[in-house]
């Protein structure tokens, strides 16, 4: 007998899953797909290759569903920044997702 396999824990689905990020490295403008799985508060940022806070794409309540973002290739000044290795990051409370 192998324990934990007579009854095994419930599988809980992720609140939230984030997709791949198209195209990567980034142009101008990129696609950012994600699913949330219930109505929650979420951000959605994108960093730098040194960690640096580049836009907040959002930040709010998110219903559930398929969502898509696009970013349009400015910081949060609204000025441009250049092509390039860029993460995601999603946070729903203490639950983050990168790509």
């Amino acid at each position: 007998v192998i324990s934990g396999l007579d009854n095994p824990a419930p599988i809980k689905p992720m609140d939230f899953s984030l997709d791949n990020i198209y195209p990567n490295p980034f142009n101008p403008a990129a696609t950012i797909a994600y699913t949330s799985r219930q109505d929650m508060a979420i951000s959605i940022c994108i960093y730098d290759v040194y960690g640096k806070l580049v836009k907040t794409l959002y930040n709010g309540k998110q219903s559930i569903g398929e969502h898509t973002l696009t970013r349009n290739g400015t910081n949060d000044l609204g000025r441009p920044v250049g092509s390039g290795v860029n993460f995601c990051h999603l946070k729903n409370g203490k639950k983050t997702g990168y790509r």
